[in-house]
């Protein structure tokens, strides 16, 4: 992720976690990466496809806890 997508994903999101919303520290893809194939790394990477988690909840979302806010 190049830094003005970050700092629009930051500003968009609030700074907040989109699932408790605690503070967020972490970049998370919505639709993960692996289900995009190499050749639509625009979509895959577009500002819609990310959300703002803190590292607790990105855990448990990558652990299968968490599918969605």
């Amino acid at each position: 992720m190049d830094t003005r997508t970050r700092i629009l994903l930051w500003e968009r999101d609030d700074g907040k976690c989109q699932i408790c919303q605690g503070p967020g520290q972490e970049a998370d893809h919505v639709i993960p990466r692996s289900h995009f194939g190499k050749r639509r790394r625009a979509e895959r990477d577009a500002l819609d496809n990310y959300r703002l988690l803190c590292t607790p909840c990105h855990r448990r979302r990558h652990d299968g806890g968490i599918l969605s806010p």
